[in-house]
C-alpha cells in the first residue's frame, strides 16, 4: 500500500493537495498539525499534515472500506474542531493580552484619566489630549503637556463677566434655575455687595409666590441691608415694580424654582419675564449637579434669543468641576459669579479662569 503525507497551513488547502494528486478515490489515513522550520526548536510554525493512500480502496473489503472512510471523516472532523479551537484560544489570548501602549498615554492618558474624574464628558476630554498631543508630540514632556492643559482650559473657562451697571437707568438682573441650587441666598449676596459694599441704589424684587418661606427669607435680607422689596404675581405687576424703581442702580428679581422637565411652568416663568427687553437673565447651577442635568439646566432656562449668564453656587459642596468646562464647551454660556458657602454678603466671587483650571486639574480621587 502506497502512503503519501501533505502539509499546508491549513486543513483545506492539505485535502486539496491529496485531492489533486490522488483524486477522489484517495483514502484520508490520519490527519494532525505539527511544527515545521524554525531554528534549534525556535520560530517554527505549525502546518497540517495529511496522511492518504490510493492503494488501500483494494486491500479491504466495501465493509471495512466504509469503516475506514467513516474513521476518516471523523478524523477530519476533530482536526477541524481542533483548528478551530485553536484560532479562538489566539483571538482570546490576544484581547486580554496588554496591548502596547500608545505614545501619547504617556503622560497624555493620566491627563486624561484626570479630567474624567472631574467629570468632564470624555469626548471633550478626548478632544483636549488629543490636542495636547499635537503640539508635544512624542508625548514624553509630562510638565509641557500639563501647562499646555492648563493653557487651554483658562482659554475654554475665559468667557466671564459679572453684573456691570448701566449709566443713567438701572440694571436689571433676574435669577433662574430649578429648586435647591440657592438663587435666594445668592440673589441676598449679589444686594448685599452693590448696596453695602459699592453703595449703590438696588431694589429687590421676588417672584418666588410658590414658597412663602422664600419671600419672608428675601424680605429678612432685604430688611437687613436696607433695600425695598417688592412681591409680583403677574407680568404686569413686574413691569410696575420696575417702573417705580426707575432710580435704581440696580434691580434684581428672585424667580421660582422650576424643574427642567416641567413645560409648562417653563413656560410661565419666560411669560412673566418676557415682557423685559433689556433684562439679564443668569441660570443657577449647583456645582452638585449631575453634568448631564447642567446641560439639561442650562438648555430648558436659558433664553435661545438672548444673551446669558451662568452661576455656580455651591463650589465648597463639590469635588469635582467638569461640568462647567462641558457647559462651556456645549453652550454659548458666559459665566458670571461663584459662591461656596451661606454667608452673606461673603461667600460668592467673580468666577476666575485661574481658580477653575486649578480646581480641574486636582485629581479628585487625591484631594
Amino acid at each position: 500500500m502506497k502512503v503519501k503525507q501533505y502539509m499546508a497551513d491549513t486543513l483545506q488547502e492539505a485535502m486539496l493537495k491529496v485531492k489533486q494528486d490522488l483524486g477522489r478515490e484517495a483514502v484520508i489515513l490520519h490527519t494532525r498539525r505539527v511544527k515545521r522550520g524554525g531554528i534549534l526548536g525556535f520560530f517554527a510554525r505549525e502546518v497540517f499534515e495529511v496522511t492518504a493512500t490510493l492503494e488501500a480502496r483494494v486491500a479491504v473489503t466495501s465493509a471495512s472500506k466504509q469503516d475506514q472512510i467513516s474513521s476518516a471523516m471523523n478524523e477530519n472532523r476533530v482536526a477541524a474542531l481542533e483548528a478551530e479551537i485553536h484560532h479562538i484560544r489566539d483571538v482570546v489570548e490576544s484581547v486580554l493580552q496588554p496591548q502596547p501602549m500608545m505614545k501619547r498615554e504617556t503622560p497624555f492618558m493620566a491627563l486624561r484619566e484626570t479630567l474624567v474624574r472631574n467629570d468632564i464628558d470624555p469626548a471633550i476630554a478626548e478632544k483636549l489630549i488629543r490636542d495636547v498631543s499635537i503640539q508635544i508630540p512624542g508625548g514624553q514632556d509630562s510638565l509641557a503637556a500639563r501647562k499646555l492643559l492648563e493653557k487651554m482650559l483658562f482659554s475654554c473657562l475665559s468667557r466671564i463677566e459679572g453684573i456691570k451697571l448701566q449709566q443713567g437707568r438701572p440694571k436689571v438682573v433676574a435669577l433662574l434655575g430649578p429648586t435647591g441650587v440657592g438663587k435666594t441666598t445668592t440673589i441676598a449676596k449679589l444686594a448685599a455687595n452693590f448696596a453695602l459694599v459699592e453703595g449703590k441704589k438696588v431694589a429687590l424684587i421676588t417672584a418666588d409666590t410658590y414658597r412663602i418661606a422664600a419671600v419672608e427669607q428675601l424680605k429678612t435680607y432685604a430688611e437687613i441691608i436696607g433695600v425695598h422689596i417688592d412681591v409680583v404675581f403677574t407680568q404686569e405687576e413686574l413691569s410696575d415694580a420696575l417702573a417705580c424703581h426707575a432710580d435704581k442702580d440696580l434691580v434684581l428679581i428672585d424667580t421660582a424654582g422650576r424643574s427642567p422637565k416641567n413645560e409648562q411652568h417653563l413656560l410661565e416663568l419666560q411669560h412673566l419675564l418676557r415682557a423685559q427687553p433689556d433684562l439679564e437673565m443668569h441660570v443657577v447651577v449647583s456645582a452638585t449637579t449631575k453634568p448631564k442635568d447642567a446641560l439639561d439646566i442650562v438648555a430648558k432656562f436659558a433664553p435661545h434669543d438672548a444673551p446669558y449668564k451662568v452661576i455656580i453656587t455651591k463650589v465648597d459642596e463639590s469635588s469635582t468641576f467638569g461640568l462647567i468646562v462641558n457647559m462651556m464647551y456645549n453652550s454659548n454660556a458666559v459665566l458670571s459669579y461663584l459662591t461656596n458657602g451661606q454667608s452673606v454678603p461673603d461667600d460668592i466671587e467673580l468666577a476666575d479662569p485661574e481658580k477653575l483650571t486649578s480646581l480641574i486639574l486636582k485629581d479628585p480621587e487625591y484631594a
